[in-house]
């Protein structure tokens, strides 16, 4: 049977999809990195390349005849917007490295941001974890986000909040879901509006495909829906 006609056809047949299939698989894993490349380059261009340019111009500003209190505000300056530069480094090196590509390596990371932010601020921190598949793998796009909308909502909690008390709940069945809940003033009408942390996270939940949304009843809750 195998020198008929139908046969050699089939077989013909099954290579030829076998072929297409690797070809979309590398199309797919091409077109991966390149968004990831372009991703990198616009978080580089737009967090680090403005900070850096705010370090040259205060430097400059510092060099000129100013009174001592005045340069000493443009040397705080460059100090905070040096840290902010390390800190974007880290998280971009960091969503890029494949060996955090998992939801393990992920929730690891927002605990430690967590810990480090919160217990600073004497803020009690609860942290839940759902039916979450740890092994899960996420692509470094997805991942980045999901971790810079937690990282600006728990640096709104400690700017804004007055709360002393944060619980934080992650599920990853049947859909991810992230929920940062503190026991604060709630948020003001005006920020809820023009925030620029707000509008960030919306951004941020949109380039992802997904949905957040925040309710202000006894204190602040943030949601992020992946569907």
């Amino acid at each position: 049977y195998w020198r008929t006609w139908w046969f050699i056809s089939l077989a013909l047949l099954l290579v030829c999809c076998l072929l297409y299939a690797v070809h979309r698989y590398r199309l797919a894993q091409s077109l991966k990195l390149e968004r990831l490349r372009t991703k990198i380059a616009s978080d580089l261009h737009d967090e680090v390349g403005s900070s850096l340019t705010k370090i040259s111009i205060y430097s400059e500003l510092a060099q000129t005849e100013l009174t001592e209190k005045e340069k000493a505000n443009y040397l705080n300056s460059i100090g905070g917007l040096s840290r902010e530069v390390v800190n974007t480094m880290s998280d971009i090196v960091w969503s890029i490295d494949n060996n955090n590509d998992s939801l393990h390596e992920l929730i690891n990371r927002m605990k430690d941001f967590a810990t480090e932010v919160l217990h600073a601020r004497n803020i009690d921190f609860e942290f839940t974890l759902h039916k979450a598949e740890s092994n899960k793998v996420l692509d470094p796009v997805l991942r980045q986000n999901i971790y810079l909308i937690f990282k600006e909502a728990i640096n709104n909690i400690v700017k804004h909040s007055k709360a002393n008390k944060v619980n934080v709940f992650i599920t990853s069945h049947p859909h991810f879901e992230l929920q940062i809940a503190d026991n604060g003033i709630g948020l003001p009408a005006q920020q809820s509006q023009s925030g620029n942390g707000l509008r960030n996270m919306n951004r941020r939940a949109v380039a992802i495909g997904g949905k957040i949304s925040f309710a202000s009843k006894s204190g602040t809750t943030i949601t992020l829906t992946l569907t």
